[in-house]
């Protein structure tokens, strides 16, 4: 165990933490199930690295985070694969918007400064740790998908678990962490196989940073739209009041009809003085 982790010492290098950094941030502009696990994967990874070759942290600790992490993306993995749509339904904008928002931050960034520092770790550190923050907060708040809030869940736990372990290093406290991160998959992976109902009954609602996919305004079973219409519109009052009638035991009613009239408009069954009035 501890030979793989000093396999992956190139992330406690400058160039390894902006390599965690554009992983976050590609799991944003991509918004793609793989992409997201992919970087969820190398971020959760990095980090593991990063503590035990800086910070010292103890092997069996790490090898513990990777069981967990391990297990947490296979149960999402299994789950996206499972499950019809394994995407958002609804999208949380384009690329471009998404990429703006990025941009907005670097800029607010740059003209605030780095913000507090953290006890223990230097200026590099914890500006990673702060721009693994905004991402966190970025995926929370740009969808509803179950997917993307387990993966942004899980990416704050990482950094939360890398924190705990450096400034107080109780096993009680990581150990609680690492039940969370499966209690996190789990529940993720149930609201995805939950949110699989039919797209008709679903009401997509665009707004300005939510669009439906174009598939998805459609459904893709036998269900149409003229049969939808078709069960709007509901029964003819005439049909209702008989099955009314056969649940209450009675005769069903008969719509009345108009008897048949001859050529002058007359009706046949009249009697033959009022015809002769009416022709008159």
């Amino acid at each position: 165990m501890a030979q793989f982790f000093d396999s992956l010492h190139f992330f406690a290098s400058g160039s390894g933490l902006l390599t965690l950094g554009g992983c976050a941030a590609l799991m944003i502009l991509f918004w793609d199930w793989r992409v997201a696990l992919a970087g969820l994967l190398c971020v959760q990874s990095g980090l593991l690295a990063l503590g035990v070759t800086l910070y010292d942290l103890p092997v069996h600790w790490a090898g513990l985070q990777l069981t967990v992490m391990t297990l947490t993306l296979l149960m999402l993995i299994i789950t996206a694969l499972q499950v019809q749509r394994p995407r958002a339904r609804r999208q949380a904008g384009n690329w471009l918007v998404r990429l703006l928002a990025i941009v907005l931050f670097v800029l607010a960034w740059r003209v605030l400064g780095e913000g507090p520092p953290l006890p223990e770790f230097g200026s590099s550190v914890t500006a990673l740790l702060l721009w693994l923050a905004f991402c966190t907060l970025l995926l929370l708040g740009l969808s509803d998908s179950p997917l993307f809030t387990a993966v942004a869940l899980l990416l704050w736990m990482s950094m939360a678990q890398l924190i705990v372990a450096v400034l107080t290093p109780a096993p009680n406290l990581f150990v609680l962490i690492a039940g969370a991160e499966l209690l996190i998959s789990l529940a993720g992976s149930r609201l995805m196989l939950l949110d699989q109902e039919p797209l008709h009954a679903r009401d997509l609602i665009a707004t300005d940073i939510v669009f439906p996919y174009e598939e998805d305004m459609y459904a893709d079973d036998d269900f149409g739209a003229d049969d939808e219409r078709a069960i709007d519109a509901g029964l003819p009052p005439l049909l209702i009041q008989d099955a009314i009638a056969a649940l209450e035991g009675e005769r069903p009613r008969v719509a009345p009809s108009s008897p048949p009239r001859n050529g002058h408009g007359v009706p046949a069954d009249a009697p033959t003085d009022q015809r002769e009035r009416m022709r008159g």
